[in-house]
């Protein structure tokens, strides 16, 4: 396994992880799930729990963001690591804060890592 490959620190790979942040903090579900790989074995880890499949990352985050509604901002902490655990399979944890209002009124924070994992396929200039 490698550790913070330097293809994936690469200024194409840092926007790909800005425009996710920025649809995360629109609460643009669509945009965002959208970056994920759309198959049914792609894994979203959330604090340790597993969701599988990206049509059911897609309906959690509906019910996380209250189908747009929330209020929550993310703020990433530190730089996110990126594993290759196999040709072609790479697993990025991020960790961050948030800030939200729940549903009575509280203001919450938070601090969590996000763990993924996707296949890269792709040829390059594909």
């Amino acid at each position: 396994m490698q550790l913070q490959n330097p293809t994936l620190r690469s200024p194409k790979s840092r926007r790909c992880l800005a425009e996710m942040g920025a649809a995360a903090n629109a609460r643009d579900v669509e945009r965002h799930v959208g970056f994920y790989a759309h198959d049914d074995w792609v894994v979203f880890i959330f604090n340790g729990e597993p969701t599988i499949g990206w049509q059911a990352i897609r309906d959690k985050q509906r019910e996380v963001w209250r189908n747009g509604a929330s209020d929550v901002v993310y703020t990433m902490q530190g730089k996110p690591t990126f594993l290759v655990a196999a040709r072609g399979v790479v697993v990025t944890t991020i960790f961050l804060k948030s800030r939200r209002t729940m549903p009575n009124g509280q203001v919450a924070e938070g601090k969590f890592a996000i763990s993924s994992y996707g296949r890269n396929d792709r040829k390059a200039g594909a």
